[in-house]
């Protein structure tokens, strides 16, 4: 049980790590024209969320708090980038 655990922090992780892709890559300024990374993004940074919340209630891991940090800056990027997109066309 504690390996499904420790696997769940992971991949809260990998999770939070592909959240910050998509807004990477409109700062680098590679605009595909959609905005599907970007809701791409913040729906696996909320999957990343879950699974590093579930990692966390079981043992206090350094790789769960990690992930969810990581999902929460890829949440965040994403979302500004939105509103940044929304309101620049407007």
């Amino acid at each position: 049980m504690k390996n499904q655990y420790n696997m769940l922090g992971s991949s809260g992780l990998i999770c939070g790590i592909i959240s910050i892709l998509p807004a990477l890559i409109f700062i680098i300024g590679i605009n595909i024209g959609t905005l599907v990374p970007v809701y791409c993004g913040i729906l696996i940074g909320i999957v990343g969320i879950v699974l590093s919340g579930l990692q966390s209630k079981s043992t206090d891991n350094q790789v769960s708090e990690v992930g969810l940090i990581a999902s929460i800056i890829g949440i965040s990027l994403n979302l500004i980038i939105f509103v940044m997109f929304m309101g620049l066309f407007h």
